[in-house]
């Protein structure tokens, strides 16, 4: 009701004077959108999205610890990747270096080497990584449930860190993974995170493979 009788009041103020009008305008719609995004940055959300995650899993490789809600809420960027400037320097951030859920007909001959190299180490679990070009692209398998989909794409952001550092990326991003990850998912727990799922995208893409006796992979 004040907001409303002030708005008024300043009608009546600046009646007839179109500049002033203008100026108004213009500073109220500034602060309005000011407010909007400090209220926007003052939520602290225990779900668990593509950003929120990233921020979450550098933070425990680098400390061994995981930020609460209310200090993962402050690193977040609000503002879309069109609006920053992030798209004129072309940066990206590590969560944009993996995509979830790829097409298996895009995968080249190569690509199918490579495969053949690393798919000892994704024998026991519903997705498989493939480093490509710089990003990593995760397939994911058919009986892929939830909690698959949230360790693939936390798979795809370690490997993506290995891959900047070391040439045996797959087997350092696979041991993090069998030494460290039940822990970082214990600890997000215990700091009131919703692991159960990774709020994502619908994976319209999903590929199904079965293991012969030799453990060969066929799709």
């Amino acid at each position: 009701m004040s907001g409303m009788g002030l708005g008024m009041l300043l009608a009546h103020v600046t009646r007839g004077h179109d500049l002033v009008v203008w100026v108004s305008f213009l500073s109220l719609t500034i602060f309005h959108m000011y407010a909007n995004y400090k209220a926007v940055q003052s939520l602290s959300l225990s779900t668990l999205n593509y950003e929120r995650t990233s921020i979450l899993l550098q933070y425990f490789m680098e400390h061994g610890e995981v930020l609460t809600p209310e200090q993962v809420s402050k690193q977040e960027h609000i503002l879309p990747f069109w609006s920053s400037w992030r798209k004129l320097l072309r940066v990206k951030l590590p969560h944009e270096l993996v995509h979830l859920g790829a097409k298996a007909s895009m995968l080249a001959h190569s690509d199918m080497l490579l495969i053949a190299k690393t798919r000892s180490y994704y024998t026991n679990a519903n997705y498989f990584l493939l480093d490509k070009d710089g990003s990593v692209c995760i397939f994911i398998h058919k009986q892929a449930v939830a909690t698959d989909v949230l360790k693939s794409f936390v798979h795809g952001l370690v490997l993506a860190r290995f891959m900047q550092k070391s040439k045996s990326c797959h087997t350092e991003a696979h041991q993090w993974m069998d030494e460290k990850y039940n822990t970082f998912i214990s600890k997000l727990k215990v700091e009131g995170y919703s692991t159960e799922r990774l709020l994502s995208h619908s994976i319209v893409w999903k590929a199904h493979w079965v293991y012969g006796p030799l453990d060969e992979k066929t799709k």
